[in-house]
């Protein structure tokens, strides 16, 4: 049993039973082995050390630290007021929090994608872009109702600020901090009801559900549109181009249009079936990936065509 060997001292579990002390529990030990540590053995004497896997968690405290900010929604409003913003938000969080919560050993990596449905001030992503400082590459995702148009005026307004610089309240000129921001705003598309749609709505439902692929991608950036076709990239060379139309006319074209582009190439063509019957068309081409549309939007297209 591995229980017998785990023993500061001691060849075997018989020999030196006496001075044997045991440092992990069996149950310990399994859980520490199906979390991937392992064991190693370096000398004569038995004397084992152990690795953590990095891939494992770590439980945090259900104490925080004050230093880390949790409560103190007077430091939040504090921050504000430094970036140039008045007023106090009733349930903002200072940027210590979030970068601690952040920070935590749940995630191993440095390239993770942070989620906040409720952007509020927008400490979340300011926490994001501060980290992003030490060499990270985390990126952020912000959701929130422009109610009293605080998207537009404090939360949008706020990192940008950050991003690129600001004045704070004493006049000193604060550095911005880098990073790329993109802001979009949610609406009906369409002019008209899904069996009523009209050639227009149905070709700007189209190049909408072309821009949500490109997001999925991480391309933000639109580099051309027509009437059949869209090609996004973003700042290390990475494109994704995407065939919305049945009608095949600029199919050709948009062959060219991609080959043309080079680099890392993410391809989405429409089709009621599978991408595979178009991977032959972009088997010359290196570094091109082909995917089917997602399902949920062929299903719009299915709705809009009865």
């Amino acid at each position: 049993m591995l229980d017998d060997v785990i023993v500061e001292r001691g060849l075997n579990k018989n020999s030196f039973r006496a001075q044997a002390h045991f440092k992990w529990q069996q149950t310990n030990l399994e859980e520490e082995v199906a979390n991937g540590t392992f064991f190693i053995i370096k000398s004569s004497q038995f004397s084992i050390r152990y690795q953590k896997s990095t891939k494992a968690t770590k439980v945090p405290s259900n104490i925080i630290d004050s230093e880390v900010g949790v409560g103190t929604n007077e430091t939040a409003n504090k921050e504000l007021k430094e970036l140039g913003f008045n007023g106090n938000f009733e349930y903002a969080k200072p940027t210590s929090l979030v970068k601690f919560l952040t920070k935590m050993g749940f995630w191993a990596k440095n390239d993770i994608v942070v989620l906040d449905f409720f952007a509020g001030s927008g400490t979340t992503l300011d926490a994001i872009i501060q980290l992003n400082a030490d060499e990270n590459y985390h990126q952020c995702i912000l959701c929130q109702i422009n109610e009293a148009n605080i998207c537009t005026k404090v939360t949008y307004e706020r990192n940008k600020r950050v991003m690129n610089g600001y004045t704070d309240s004493k006049g000193n000129h604060v550095e911005g901090l880098g990073n790329s921001l993109k802001y979009y705003r949610t609406a009906f598309v369409g002019k008209n009801k899904p069996k009523e749609a009209t050639d227009e709505d149905k070709l700007t439902l189209s190049k909408k559900a072309g821009c949500l692929l490109a997001l999925a991608e991480n391309t933000l950036y639109e580099q051309k549109s027509t009437d059949f076709y869209q090609i996004y990239s973003d700042e290390k060379g990475h494109s994704t181009a995407i065939y919305f139309q049945e009608d095949g006319a600029a199919y050709d074209e948009f062959l060219k249009e991609v080959e043309s582009i080079g680099g890392k190439r993410t391809v989405y063509v429409f089709s009621w079936g599978t991408a595979d019957e178009f991977r032959s068309d972009f088997e010359m081409m290196k570094d091109v990936t082909v995917k089917s549309i997602p399902q949920p939007i062929l299903d719009i297209y299915k709705s809009l065509n009865q």
